[in-house]
C-alpha cells in the first residue's frame, strides 16, 4: 500500500543576500547563538530516532485497518487519490516525500502557488475537515517515521519553496532542520495552522525551544497530548494537563532575552491568536538574529 519515494536533493540557502548577511554577522553575536548539541544530546537523538522507527513501525501496523477505512472513505466521497504526497524538507535540508490522507479536492494546489491557511477553505472536503480536526490525515506519516525520514515529535516539515521564502524573513528558520521533522510537535499541538508570517514566528520560538530541550519526558508528554487531541479533547485543556501551556512556554523563551518584562501572550482560543501589535513586534524581535541569534547553517552539499 505504501511505497517509499525519497527525493535526493537538498534545500539551498535562501539567496545570496541572506548568505552575505550571515557571513557579515558579528562573531560576538554568534557566541550567544543556539548552542551546539553536546555529546549527551547527540546520543539522545540517536536513541530517539531508533526508538521512533520501532514505535512508528508498531503504530503503522496497529493503525493500518483504520487508515484503510479512511482511504476508502476519501476515495468514495470525492474524486482523486486517497493518499496525497508532497515534497518536504527534512534533517539537514534533505528533502523527502511526505504522505497524508487527501483532505482537499483534487488538484487543489498548483505547483509553486502555496497559500496561507484560511478558515472555511472551499478546497477542503467535508470529510477532510473532520480528518484535519482530529489530525487523522497525518496518520500515513507513520510510514515516513518507520522509514527514518521523520520523527514522532519534532518541528513540522515544510515545502522547499516555502522554507526558502520564510528563511528570507526569519533568519533562524533553517535551524529547525537540525533535528528530524515530526508528525507532531510542541508548536503544532499548541497553535492553530499558520495564517500570517507572525504565526510562523511564534511557532518558531516553540520549535527552537524543543530543539534545545528535547528529552524523553517531553516527547512522551507530546505524544500523549497528540493522542488526546485526536480523540477530541480541547487543546488548551490538554496543554495545561501536560504542563505545556503555550503562553508559559513563549514567555519563558522570551524572558531568556531579558527584554520582555511585563509582556502577556494571551493566545485566546484554539482558532486564532489575538495578540497586540506590540506583542507581534516582540515575537518578531525574538526570532531575529538580534535577540536569539543562530550560527549560520551549513549549506547542504
Amino acid at each position: 500500500m505504501f511505497r517509499r519515494r525519497s527525493v535526493e536533493k537538498s534545500v539551498p540557502p535562501a539567496n545570496d543576500s541572506s548568505r552575505k548577511r550571515r557571513d557579515d554577522t558579528d562573531h560576538s553575536i554568534n557566541d550567544k547563538s543556539l548552542s551546539e548539541p553536546n555529546e549527551n544530546h547527540v546520543i539522545f537523538l540517536r536513541r530517539k530516532y531508533a526508538f521512533d522507527r520501532c514505535l512508528g513501525s508498531v503504530l503503522l501496523v496497529l493503525t493500518a485497518p483504520l487508515m484503510l477505512v479512511l482511504f476508502v472513505l476519501v476515495k468514495l466521497t470525492s474524486p482523486g487519490p486517497g493518499f496525497y504526497r508532497q515534497t518536504r524538507v527534512g534533517l539537514n535540508g534533505k528533502t523527502f516525500e511526505i504522505i497524508k490522507l487527501r483532505s482537499m479536492v483534487k488538484n487543489a494546489e498548483k505547483p509553486g502557488q502555496a497559500v496561507w491557511c484560511v478558515k472555511h477553505d472551499s478546497r477542503v472536503t467535508w470529510l477532510g475537515k473532520i480528518l484535519r480536526k482530529l489530525h487523522l490525515d497525518e496518520l500515513p506519516q507513520l510510514w515516513n517515521v518507520a522509514a527514518g525520514e521523520m520523527s514522532l515529535v519534532g518541528p513540522r516539515p515544510e515545502r522547499p519553496e516555502i522554507c526558502e521564502s520564510l528563511a528570507e524573513q526569519i533568519e533562524l528558520y533553517y535551524d529547525r532542520n537540525k533535528v528530524k521533522p515530526g508528525v507532531t510537535g510542541l508548536a503544532q499541538v499548541n497553535l492553530p495552522p499558520d495564517e500570517t508570517i507572525d504565526d510562523v514566528r511564534r511557532k518558531q520560538i516553540l520549535d527552537l525551544r524543543y530543539i534545545e530541550e528535547a528529552n524523553w519526558w517531553l516527547d512522551m508528554r507530546m505524544i500523549t497530548a497528540t493522542a488526546m487531541r485526536m480523540v477530541g479533547v480541547k487543546g488548551e485543556v490538554v496543554m495545561k494537563m501536560m504542563g505545556l501551556c503555550r503562553r508559559d512556554l513563549l514567555r519563558e523563551r522570551l524572558d531568556s532575552t531579558d527584554c520582555f518584562d511585563g509582556v502577556c501572550f494571551d493566545g485566546g482560543d484554539d482558532s486564532h491568536w489575538s495578540a497586540s501589535k506590540a506583542d507581534r513586534e516582540l515575537v518578531y524581535a525574538a526570532t531575529s538574529r538580534r535577540m536569539l541569534p543562530s550560527p549560520r547553517p551549513t549549506p547542504p552539499p
